[in-house]
């Protein structure tokens, strides 16, 4: 598990409590005129992705006691326990993994002395392959017509992750496929989501199963409707994504 230490408690904490008093009367504009240098010296670049931090009223002193609290809080430790496969996660007691799905190299990342990227690389060509033939028209509903809104379930960090990413990817939408977030478990959410666009392509629902699906969950609400409306092949509509305690 992770070490317990309480940032604001540390002396790196006072420190920067000391700090931001002198700094909070300085004016952005006169940092940038200090320093001519500022934006290179406080932006990083990773192929086409650029992390400009010069704007915020920061000095070097601000970044070396910032790196003093990492250091207090034992933060290195903690990134190489998450790195290693530990069970991190004190509350579901598993592995936090997230690394894991971006680990394009394939070096291994084990849990209980097993490498997990065998099953992250099955996954990952599962969603590539579920893309294709949406994207392509090969994915499509009982009727035989091409899927044309997508309905996304999920709540807290199952509806915010997916909505941010659909919306940062907004310069390579398909205008011929819309999307939709549900993220209220009242049943009228999803009805009236459904509603408003008269029929529905597909549905993704992206959820946690702690136990059978409750009936208050948008998910329940949204099986009642596909049943209720007497299409008999309505597996062509739906693609789940969960995640089960006990799983990775």
């Amino acid at each position: 598990m992770l070490a317990r230490v309480d940032p604001t408690r540390t002396r790196a904490w006072q420190r920067l409590k000391a700090h931001h008093r002198e700094l909070k009367k300085v004016h952005l504009a006169d940092l940038f005129r200090r320093d001519p240098r500022r934006f290179s010296r406080f932006s990083i670049r990773f192929e086409d992705l650029l992390i400009d931090y010069s704007k915020n009223r920061i000095t070097a002193e601000t970044l070396r006691l910032l790196f003093g609290l990492a250091k207090e809080c034992r933060l290195k430790e903690a990134i190489e326990k998450m790195f290693t496969g530990e069970r991190i996660n004190e509350t579901e007691g598993r592995a936090v993994l997230h690394v894991a799905l971006r680990n394009r190299s394939n070096w291994p990342i084990c849990v209980d002395g097993k490498d997990v990227m065998g099953e992250v690389d099955a996954v990952l060509a599962r969603m590539e392959s579920f893309s294709e033939r949406l994207l392509g028209g090969q994915w499509k509903g009982y009727t035989g017509r091409r899927i044309s809104d997508l309905v996304h379930i999920g709540i807290g960090g199952a509806n915010l992750g997916p909505s941010m990413v659909t919306e940062a990817l907004r310069p390579y939408w398909r205008t011929e496929l819309r999307t939709h977030f549900v993220s209220n478990v009242d049943g009228s959410h999803i009805a009236e989501t459904l509603q408003r666009r008269g029929s529905f392509g597909l549905v993704a629902g992206i959820t946690l199963l702690w136990s059978p699906i409750p009936r208050d969950d948008p998910l329940h609400r949204l099986l009642e409707i596909l049943y209720d409306s007497g299409n008999s092949d309505q597996c062509h509509h739906g693609q789940e994504v969960v995640s089960r305690r006990g799983q990775g």
